[in-house]
């Protein structure tokens, strides 16, 4: 883990990250990224029960937007205003995001391990590997 933490924390470090997930609880990933130095700006449900906001509350700071069961426009609108050097959502959100040339993390399925050239995850290369083409979970 420290030598993880080693290798992607100096880029991290600073950076802000806005998330959206269904099934996958925040109060699971915030922590992650927290450990990598960055500042969580924006985190919901697409999904939320009735304890997941309170059991969320502990893991973010004062002052972080928390969204509930947003659109696909109402969440890009969100991103628009709060402007973070990452997003973290789903599949469906994916591309949107990335064709705005924002860095992208998919948190529901593992549609790939590693950015290619084919595609627009050569935005995560850049973001996470200082130009290597590696994904963030990839050691």
């Amino acid at each position: 883990m420290d030598a993880i933490l080693g290798k992607y924390r100096p880029r991290l470090e600073g950076k802000t990250v806005a998330i959206m997930v269904g099934g996958l609880r925040p109060r699971h990933v915030v922590p992650a990224f927290q450990d990598l130095g960055m500042k969580m700006i924006g985190t919901g449900y697409e999904f939320a029960h009735n304890d997941d906001y309170k059991r969320t509350a502990p893991f973010i700071e004062n002052g972080t937007i928390v969204y509930d069961d947003v659109t696909a426009y109402e969440f890009e609108e969100f991103i628009k205003a709060l402007k973070p050097d990452l997003v973290a959502s789903g599949v469906k959100e994916k591309y949107v995001f990335q064709k705005m040339g924002l860095p992208f993390r998919q948190m529901h399925s593992w549609d790939y391990s590693e950015p290619s050239d084919r595609s627009s995850t050569s935005y995560n290369a850049r973001f996470f590997s200082g130009g290597r083409k590696k994904s963030l979970f990839l050691a």
